[in-house]
């Protein structure tokens, strides 16, 4: 599952990086595609801490409209969700 948060070089008040983030979760995928490409949100550390996310290969799924593989390499951090009620097995700190 991919992950994107507001573009950290744009350095966005509280506020308006608040206002980007609602509004890539309230235009589909085709307009967050949108918003990566104006600059406005980017993949979740894209400038940090690249190696953790680029094996989710953003260009395929930026075009993609079915699951695809991707592969592991080292300090990938793949993202998924799941149903914490039916799946328990989590570390409790992290809870919220």
């Amino acid at each position: 599952m991919p992950a994107f948060e507001p573009c950290s070089f744009r350095k966005y008040s509280l506020e308006a990086g608040r206002q980007v983030a609602e509004q890539s979760v309230r235009v589909g995928k085709q307009g967050l595609v949108e918003l990566v490409r104006g600059r406005r949100m980017c993949y979740f550390q894209e400038n940090n801490y690249r190696q953790g996310h680029n094996s989710t290969l953003f260009p395929t799924w930026y075009q993609s409209s079915w699951p695809y593989k991707v592969s592991y390499t080292p300090l990938y951090e793949p993202w998924y969700i799941v149903d914490r009620f039916l799946n328990p097995w989590y570390d409790a700190r992290l809870t919220g």
